[in-house]
């Protein structure tokens, strides 16, 4: 199964509720945390999702929970 990784930085504090947001949509992905010091998250999701999973990380950050995205995939040229 290919997934697509996303690396997410948010307030330590908040670590859980975006996992519970996450987990909360049932098929999005999973989340697991790379350093819960720096907030830094790593969200594993299918490739359909993708852009369902952008769609609400931008409405999370505009709205209740700052984030910064550090890593996303690069597209395919060709």
């Amino acid at each position: 199964m290919d997934i697509v990784q996303l690396v997410v930085q948010v307030r330590r504090r908040d670590i859980a509720l975006l996992c519970n947001l996450v987990g909360s949509y049932e098929g999005l992905g999973l989340i697991r945390t790379l350093d819960a010091a720096q907030g830094i998250v790593e969200l594993m999701i299918a490739p359909a999702f993708y852009d369902t999973t952008l769609a609400l990380l931008h409405d999370l950050a505009q709205n209740e929970l700052p984030l910064r995205i550090l890593k996303q995939p690069v597209p395919a040229l060709g």
